[in-house]
């Protein structure tokens, strides 16, 4: 069987051969690669992050859903794979499954063909081909259960012969006690077997999957309409990069480092400070996670991100270097005001500082990965706080440890006039494609989950801009109030003649048309709390408290 890359409906085997191969190795593997659940979904999972999951649904029908871990890149551009779905398939059960991890490919079988959403340039392969090379024909199948049971690999008349004919049977239901015995006695006999199998164990799962006489095959019921799913277009890089910025701002800076002196690289960095700074006073910042700087003559620091391939930006490479200390590691935050009474040097190596801007227009902390491998310290006895999460003892979807009254960083509330600016940004990122036709619209974001959705012409859906993000969250944190928190959906009317409105929503639940883990709402809460008056009922019960 031939597969295209990305994967085409017309790749994939009928259902109910597609059904009897994965049934079989489901049956005659041994380990955990392949396995049947109770209620009859066939799973593939290499332990390694590549994943299928093969789901039988009421009427003869049939889902599958996966994910290839070298093929998952068009997830992070907000390409949802169940995008125009048909309203049969089992909903809540896939809601369930992508709470863990979202698919990277969904492909339905109706009854009679299979069919998928459509892409666009934005995915170059699906993984369709690297998952189900196994499923191609019956060859692959018996390679693949030798590989198992540790036979040799490549054509063998006897074990070809008994794939084939377990096979054909397994498409009538003709699974029997003694064929499965049949098959065991052979394998045990090739050079190089390993056992594993026993054949109740085999018969039964078998059974369970409907390859036996007189046996049903599973079916999960179908669903009754499909949910409204938003355009992911942050995620759980964003949630662990939100983590590791809350954790930053909580901690404190570890006693008994040395003071950095002066140094060749901090009198070459002050002095392209003085140059480019022709009213004498200038503030340089640096933040060493994201290789993020900005400058300014007066006035507030700039929160644009700027460009690593710049002079200064060699500059504070050599400070850094300079400055690195063998136990103590080097800083994370740097803040250099220059005067013409003199120079003022701040460092932060442990903690998000007060002084160092928190306002999420471009200053979040790239990612704990990037975290994780800047900082060279002792990490038993000098290692902060945060730093432990990020090697591997807490993962993405680890609660923060307690709720907390006030935020970990004071957002700064929106400028005169930066509102208005941000929401025609969001307004003109929603109607993009609309080709003048009016625009209904909602954003709701959540603990770094961002996700959107918009309709032109009432019918006509749209692909809103991944751009969209920045301003959404820079409003989301600029209204926050003490005490009543922030909002969790954006509702954006565009109308056709370029004109836009918008409304909040602070107290309803955001639903983004799939799972959300509690650790979304409980991160949410750690940067936005409430009083507890105002903490809707919905989001205490996420809390647990």
């Amino acid at each position: 069987m031939a597969f295209h890359r990305p994967g085409r409906a017309g790749d994939l085997p009928p259902l109910p051969d597609l059904w009897a191969r994965a049934a079989l190795l489901a049956a005659l593997s041994p380990g955990t690669r392949y396995t049947a659940a109770e209620d009859g979904v066939i799973r593939f999972d290499d332990h390694g992050g590549s994943r299928w999951e093969l789901v039988p649904v009421a009427g003869g029908r049939a889902v599958l859903t996966g994910t290839e871990r070298s093929c998952d890149e068009h997830l992070y551009m907000g390409v949802d794979p169940l995008d125009g779905a048909p309203d049969w398939l089992p909903w809540a059960w896939l809601a369930d499954n992508e709470a863990e991890r979202p698919p990277g490919l969904a492909y339905w079988w109706d009854g009679a063909a299979w069919d998928r959403a459509a892409y666009d340039d934005r995915v170059e392969d699906d993984g369709l081909s690297r998952l189900l090379g196994d499923l191609a024909d019956d060859a692959a199948v018996r390679e693949r259960i030798a590989a198992g049971l540790g036979l040799p690999a490549g054509p063998a008349p006897e074990p070809d012969a008994l794939v084939a004919d377990l096979s054909s049977r397994a498409r009538t239901a003709g699974i029997t006690g003694e064929v499965v015995e049949r098959a065991l006695a052979l394998y045990a006999r090739c050079p190089g077997y390993r056992g594993g199998l026993d054949a109740p164990t085999a018969l039964a799962t078998a059974a369970r999957l409907g390859l036996t006489p007189g046996s049903t095959p599973p079916a999960l019921p179908a669903g009754s309409a499909a949910p409204v799913r938003t355009r992911l277009l942050e995620d759980f890089e964003a949630m662990v990069s939100l983590r590791l910025g809350d954790d930053l701002r909580r901690c404190a800076e570890i006693p008994g480092r040395p003071a950095p002196g002066p140094s060749p690289a901090l009198d070459a960095l002050v002095a392209w400070t003085r140059a480019n700074a022709p009213g004498g006073t200038a503030v340089l910042l640096h933040e060493r996670i994201g290789r993020n700087w900005g400058f300014a003559e007066s006035g507030p620091e700039p929160l644009a991100r700027r460009s690593p391939l710049t002079e200064p930006m060699t500059l504070l490479n050599a400070l850094y270097e300079a400055e690195l200390h063998p136990e103590h590691g080097g800083w994370c935050f740097l803040r250099l005001e220059v005067a013409p009474t003199g120079v003022g040097v701040l460092r932060a190596y442990d903690h998000w500082p007060s002084w160092f801007p928190a306002d999420g227009r471009g200053w979040e902390p790239a990612s704990a990965q990037a975290a994780g491998s800047t900082f060279l310290r002792d990490r038993e006895r000098r290692a902060p706080a945060w730093r432990h999460p990020l090697d591997g003892r807490r993962r993405r979807h680890d609660l923060p440890d307690g709720l907390e009254t006030a935020p970990g960083g004071a957002w700064l509330p929106l400028a005169p006039g930066e509102r208005e600016a941000l929401e025609a940004q969001v307004a003109a990122a929603f109607a993009e494609g609309a080709a003048g036709a009016g625009v209904r619209g909602f954003a709701v974001l959540l603990g770094g989950r961002v996700g959107v959705h918009a309709v032109a012409g009432g019918a006509h859906r749209l692909t809103v801009p991944a751009r969209v993000s920045a301003p959404l969250a820079r409003l989301r944190r600029g209204m926050y109030e003490p005490g009543t928190g922030t909002w969790f959906r954006a509702d954006v009317t565009v109308e056709p003649d370029g004109t836009y409105s918008f409304s909040y929503d602070r107290d309803s639940e955001p639903g983004f048309g799939r799972r959300t883990h509690d650790g979304h709402y409980v991160l949410d809460f750690r940067c936005f709390p409430r009083a507890f008056e105002h903490i809707p009922d919905w989001w205490r019960r996420r809390l647990g408290s």
